[in-house]
């Protein structure tokens, strides 16, 4: 799976905010392979786990709220029609593996990486499917609106 990236197993990315964890694509990956995820999929666990690592991300502050929030990645462009991201009918269910497994992948690593278990540091009093897997495409057929790759 590290093989699908273009760093160094050993790559250092960041330390995730709540357990202080230590991010490097080795455990990325491993927390890829545990979601079903394609060796394909995985340049995009790591930009979304870049995405997740910046302080105004905040992942701290949304793992761990009573609220329930979750991270959503939307893979936007070209990229998203190769690896069969969908962003229609049926996008957040079954059917549709990148979509699943790479929301999967950022989902696990914040939670082994980060610490964000619930009962733990993840306190959502009542949570929901999106703090499973969250990811999809914005669907640029069917929206009146500019994709967000610009």
């Amino acid at each position: 799976m590290a093989a699908g990236s273009s760093l160094r197993p050993d790559t250092v990315l960041g330390v995730m905010a709540l357990a202080n964890g230590m991010v490097t694509i080795e455990k990325l990956a491993a927390n890829a392979v545990m979601s079903g995820c394609l060796p394909e999929c995985f340049p995009i666990v790591v930009t979304g786990m870049q995405a997740v690592l910046r302080t105004e991300f905040n992942i701290g502050g949304l793992a761990t709220t009573t609220g329930g929030g979750a991270p959503g990645f939307i893979v936007s462009g070209r990229v998203a029609d190769d690896l069969g991201v969908s962003g229609g009918t049926g996008c957040f269910g079954p059917g549709y593996r990148a979509n699943s497994t790479i929301g999967r992948a950022l989902r696990l690593a914040i939670g082994n990486l980060g610490g964000a278990h619930p009962g733990d540091m993840d306190q959502s009093t009542q949570t929901w499917p999106g703090k499973l897997a969250y990811c999809f495409t914005d669907n640029e057929e069917r929206t009146a609106f500019e994709p967000l790759r610009g």
